[in-house]
């Protein structure tokens, strides 16, 4: 459960733009991912925990971060309820 106080909470969340080498047809795995939305080589990533750790999990499928930032309390909520975790259709 998400709990403490809001600030403490966003601070643990960040959502990062990533992009790959290669084209994922289904979302890549990343540790520390909690959801994903996009398709194809880039991707927009909620993840929890050491941001090395994600850098590094993106470096090793030949990826890049292209931004980060803190996520919102809405994509926090949404990535922990595990409702942005749907497959992505191919356009």
């Amino acid at each position: 459960t998400v709990s403490g106080a809001l600030d403490d909470v966003r601070r643990g969340y960040q959502r990062s733009r990533v992009r790959f080498a290669e084209h994922f047809d289904q979302p890549p795995s990343l540790d520390t991912a909690l959801a994903m939305d996009g398709g194809g080589r880039a991707w927009s990533v909620v993840h929890s925990g050491p941001l090395e750790q994600f850098h590094h999990s993106v470096l090793a499928l030949g990826g890049e971060v292209v931004e980060s930032r803190d996520a919102t309390l809405e994509e926090i909520f949404l990535a922990r309820a595990g409702r942005d975790r749907q497959p992505v259709e191919a356009g």
